[in-house]
């Protein structure tokens, strides 16, 4: 990992008090992977999972008791975060770099890709291509993509604007909010969307906010554009 990289979240010696420990994510974790299971067999036969901005690697943590056999990288821009991480994934395992940034790892090799809250942190639109163009390279063909991010589209504004509050996200730490239409716009050109849930963590359980689309997240599910 170089030493010259340095990112806006290097302006602090460390955000891990901030970012809390597994035990606080735990829960989240749980619920989300189960619904990761939906598609990829996660407790059964070992896969290749990369987890872009893995931070302190709780979601490899997980996945390391689920299967011992997975073959594990987490990618972050927090150089902090990436060497705690490369102790549960190995130091070639895990890379310091922005979401655009190509992997040393060969087409069309991964299984499953995790990218969870850091869409909307993502201020160049090009680095976001260059994000989901990596994905589509790497990808099997029957392999997903599962991008997490805040809920931007209108039913979700309409309720806070009801409740009398601004919009949650806004500020310099989310430069990025989408709809479901923008972040189509550029996701599609190089990967195909099978499924939008409107939910996150433990609230995935209520239907009712999956049909009304007013969940404060939303998670894309994505493959290949041509299935083999």
């Amino acid at each position: 990992m170089s030493n010259t990289k340095v990112y806006h979240v290097e302006n602090r010696k460390s955000w891990k008090n901030e970012y809390g420990t597994i035990i606080k994510h735990l829960p989240s974790i749980t619920e989300t992977l189960a619904f990761v299971q939906k598609y990829n067999s996660l407790d059964k036969e070992p896969l290749r999972i990369v987890d872009y901005g893995c931070a302190y690697g709780y979601y490899l943590s997980v996945l390391k008791i689920i299967n011992p056999n997975h073959d594990l990288y987490g990618v972050d821009c927090a150089k902090e975060a990436v060497e705690l991480t490369a102790r549960i994934v190995g130091n070639d395992h895990a890379f310091w770099a922005r979401c655009g940034e190509p992997l040393p790892l060969e087409d069309n090799s991964v299984d499953v890709i995790l990218c969870f809250d850091v869409m909307e942190h993502v201020k160049d639109k090009n680095e976001l291509i260059a994000f989901f163009k990596e994905c589509a390279r790497l990808i099997k063909s029957q392999g997903h993509v599962f991008i997490r991010t805040p809920n931007c589209n209108f039913p979700m504004r309409v309720l806070f604007r009801l409740a009398g509050k601004s919009w949650i996200y806004k500020g310099k730490e989310h430069p990025s909010l989408f709809t479901e239409k923008k972040l189509a716009n550029i996701t599609e050109p190089y990967l195909r969307t099978i499924e939008v849930n409107y939910a996150a963590g433990i609230i995935f359980k209520y239907r009712l906010l999956h049909r009304l689309k007013v969940s404060p997240y939303f998670t894309f599910v994505l493959t290949k554009l041509v299935q083999f």
